[in-house]
């Protein structure tokens, strides 16, 4: 596919002359996909495909005294360019200077994802996956009874209840959520590193304690810990945890409500029922708070992604909104605790994209006073060492010697000339 669209840039047919048939020609092609459909993908604009080597000459001569003359350009393609990952910004190549921006979801895509989720779990399938396979290596589906749709229901209700907002008001919409900044998948923080022959059954409820401080304490953020009730049986708790699980039910938290009426306390502790999956919990808060809010989990979401048959809009929400974790050292200022170590999602996304150029106004050398104007480059990632389901099958891997370990970009820029 980079290739291809090098190619194009490459050939004749990017770039418009006085000697072609400019009755057809468009100076203004665009690369544009088409528009946003049922499955709720985004649409990007990707700018110009095509620029003026030369004035092309207007029809008549009113026509040319109306008409500003185009610059003559050429497109500039630069490889293996480098880019500050903490800023964004491209450091070499035609692109230098410009910034890679995150491509977010439209709220059509978002409430479809929704949906989605609220499907698998009441229905045990979304209406289009027709594989008798549940995805993830986790075989066959089953096929949900009476019964137990009836609990799961009635479980998932109660779920939606506990993120309904506590304060209400003539102004608070009826589809309004508990604000939470981060929302822990306790499970896979609890089980991190413990799958040897001699690993307690528990999980280590002191492993989940650190993510869950770390975040009130060090980065003052609203939590909610999504977790088993089977962690919480007093024959699966040891004697050392109990302190740790009494303060998780107890502890609360306070937050601006909606519009600012008045203060939300909030709970830190949801413990999901038996019969039911976790992961359909702590993706749905995650979902229904909102795009500022973010996951804790190591968890690839393999039986989501291939539930949602690899849409795009779910890789894109993934790589935007999941935090991986690992632990570091031990504390020299906090007794028995090791230093929790968070991978956050990029500023910025590694897709396709158009660029803006961003122009400082006139008389200002501030940088919050510049304003974007004009298309600048389109960049292309290129893949780089471990690069893993950031394609729609979800599956590939970058590993093999050719692929360098650092993230660059081609970039392909109309320059004056």
């Amino acid at each position: 596919a980079i290739q291809t669209i090098v190619s194009w840039f490459e050939s004749s047919h990017a770039t418009l002359t006085a000697t072609k048939d400019t009755s057809t020609a468009n100076p203004y092609a665009s690369l544009q996909p088409p528009p946003e459909t049922s499955t709720g993908s985004t649409n990007t604009y990707l700018g110009p495909i095509q620029c003026h080597c030369s004035p092309v000459p207007s029809a008549s001569s009113s026509d040319q005294q109306q008409q500003q003359p185009q610059p003559n350009q050429k497109w500039m393609i630069s490889y293996g360019c480098h880019i500050d990952t903490a800023t964004g910004m491209l450091q070499t190549g035609c692109a230098k200077g410009q910034r890679v921006q995150p491509v977010t979801l439209s709220k059509d895509a978002w409430d479809q994802m929704i949906e989605m989720n609220e499907s698998i779990v009441l229905q045990g399938e979304i209406q289009s996956h027709t594989s008798q396979y549940q995805g993830g290596g986790k075989g066959k589906k089953r096929k949900l009874q009476a019964k137990g749709y009836e609990s799961r229901k009635y479980h998932w209700n109660n779920f939606l209840t506990f993120l309904k907002p506590s304060t209400t008001s003539t102004t608070t919409s009826t589809t309004a959520h508990k604000q939470y900044d981060v929302i822990i998948d306790g499970a896979n923080v609890g089980y991190y590193q413990k799958n040897f022959a001699s690993a307690p059954k528990h999980v280590d409820y002191q492993q989940i304690d650190w993510i869950v401080q770390h975040f009130i304490q060090e980065e003052h953020k609203t939590v909610l810990l999504i977790l088993h009730e089977r962690h919480f049986a007093s024959s699966m708790v040891p004697e050392w945890a109990q302190p740790i699980v009494q303060k998780w039910k107890s502890m609360r938290q306070t937050t601006k409500g909606l519009h600012d009426e008045k203060e939300e306390t909030l709970r830190l502790l949801y413990q999901t029922p038996r019969g039911c999956n976790d992961d359909w919990f702590w993706l749905h808060a995650a979902l229904v708070c909102g795009p500022n809010t973010l996951v804790v989990t190591n968890d690839e979401m393999r039986d989501h992604h291939f539930q949602m048959l690899s849409q795009r809009h779910f890789i894109r929400w993934k790589e935007r909104h999941q935090i991986h974790f690992s632990f570091g050292t031990w504390s020299s200022t906090k007794a028995n605790q090791r230093i929790p170590i968070l991978e956050y999602p990029d500023i910025y996304s590694r897709r396709i994209q158009r660029l803006k150029q961003k122009i400082a106004k006139v008389g200002s050398n501030d940088k919050d006073q510049e304003q974007e104007q004009g298309d600048g480059a389109l960049v292309i990632p290129l893949p780089k060492q471990g690069d893993e389901n950031r394609f729609l099958d979800g599956m590939h891997v970058a590993n093999d010697e050719s692929t360098p370990n650092e993230e660059t970009y081609v970039c392909i820029q109309a320059i004056n000339i």
